[in-house]
């Protein structure tokens, strides 16, 4: 039984961000993503959240018997995708906290310069508001919306297929820029994935998740509507390669 990992330091973790990114990362985001990942994990872990290794992400045991996990992907959430929202639904209701299911909010609600509340609406056509003396944005990106995905990433990008949630359509990205708040990052880039063009559901399974995305890209070559290559597919090890 393995009972340790080999150290991953921290300038190895700036390098790797680095490497992955081609030098674009921002300095303050790695900073605060290294210095405070473990400590947010174990409060995670705190909460309810359950994590285990990922000993199917190209992982090997080195000579002295310690796993070693390329790219520093060594912890995953138990159950994936939807282990992570069953336990956040568990810990949610151990606190207390009321989870609305079928309901959208479209705007901020505001007082001046204040954030009061957000409206809202219904799979049922109610509607309403709801105030509140702080509001979290947690609502996603804006890749479901085809308009928005033409506005920030160009032509044609209405047209591509949305692996993940219908339901991220920008509503709150766009009612926070209104309300006065500053945008951030790089919106002319995504991430996305290889795909099989011929598959009919290519909108994915939400049962299956990604386990149908093809990975298998550093093993062939990678090309686009005119069989031209535009990525190296074998630069490294698929962990440092997928998010690019």
């Amino acid at each position: 039984m393995i009972s340790e990992l080999p150290p991953y330091p921290t300038a190895a973790f700036h390098a790797d961000m680095a490497k992955v990114t081609s030098g674009r990362n921002d300095p303050e985001l790695t900073e605060a993503l290294i210095a405070h990942s473990q400590d947010t994990i174990r409060w995670l872990h705190g909460k309810g959240l359950r994590y285990r290794l990922m000993y199917e992400r190209q992982a090997y045991p080195d000579a002295e018997g310690r796993q070693v996990f390329w790219g520093g992907l060594a912890v995953g959430n138990t159950g994936g995708g939807k282990g992570m929202i069953a336990d956040h639904t568990a810990a949610a209701a151990r606190a207390g906290i009321t989870v609305r299911y079928g309901v959208r909010a479209p705007d901020l609600i505001r007082d001046g310069d204040r954030v009061t509340g957000t409206t809202w609406t219904d799979d049922r056509g109610g509607a309403g508001t709801v105030a509140a003396e702080s509001v979290v944005l947690a609502a996603g990106g804006f890749e479901a919306d085809a308009d928005l995905r033409r506005e920030h990433l160009g032509p044609d990008w209405e047209r591509a297929k949305v692996r993940g949630t219908p339901l991220n359509t920008g509503d709150m990205l766009t009612a926070a820029i209104a309300a006065g708040a500053d945008s951030f990052g790089d919106w002319s880039t995504c991430h996305s994935v290889a795909w099989d063009a011929w598959f009919g559901d290519n909108e994915s399974n939400r049962e299956l998740t990604n386990q149908l995305t093809r990975c298998g890209y550093p093993l062939g070559i990678v090309v686009n509507a005119r069989g031209e290559r535009f990525v190296d597919e074998g630069a490294d090890f698929r962990n440092y390669t997928y998010a690019r």
